[in-house]
């Protein structure tokens, strides 16, 4: 017959190993930390030229889907109807055809300022006629939305150019905001 010893050793972690436990998860976190906001940072970059291409793309499909001209312009709040008329930083955008109809309406949220949104359209708006070609202010367009992130050092932009017969290409570089 066995008979069971008991076991004086107490069960559980010693404080070493607790220590050196938690060394190993803060080295690991300090590290981690920086390379997960600039993954954060890029991914937020990539999904604001999504959003611009996707409104290019939208406004052109109904242009020629329609036969009518539409319009995609930077808009200053994210209810207004109509275009803002001026050159600004975007933060809200819309498509509207020649009835004043808004088809569809987009946000480019800042993140606190570390986004930031242009054009270099005089009036912050491109008109695709039923043809599907872009003008502005009646001339084809050929012409560049810029998203820029203050976080990151490099590829920290996006140039969304609009060129000949409206093709859509983007193109990443660094530089300042």
């Amino acid at each position: 017959m066995r008979t069971r010893t008991k076991s004086n050793r107490a069960g559980g972690f010693s404080l070493m190993e607790l220590m050196f436990t938690i060394a190993v998860a803060g080295i690991l976190a300090a590290v981690a930390v920086p390379s997960f906001r600039t993954m954060m940072a890029s991914n937020r970059l990539v999904t604001q030229a999504n959003e611009i291409v996707g409104a290019v793309q939208f406004a052109r499909s109904q242009a020629i889907t329609r036969n009518a001209a539409m319009t995609l312009c930077r808009i200053d709040a994210e209810a207004d109807t109509e275009c803002a008329g001026s050159s600004d930083e975007w933060e809200f955008w819309m498509v509207v055809d020649g009835d004043d109809n808004v088809l569809r309406r987009g946000a480019l949220p800042s993140h606190n300022g570390t986004m930031l949104f242009g054009s270099d359209l005089a009036t912050d708006e491109i008109v695709f006629g039923a043809d599907g070609f872009a003008r502005v202010a009646g001339a084809p367009a050929n012409n560049d939305f810029t998203i820029c992130s203050t976080v990151l050092t490099e590829n920290n932009m996006r140039t969304i150019r609009l060129g000949a017969g409206s093709r859509v290409s983007t193109q990443k570089s660094t530089g300042s905001c």
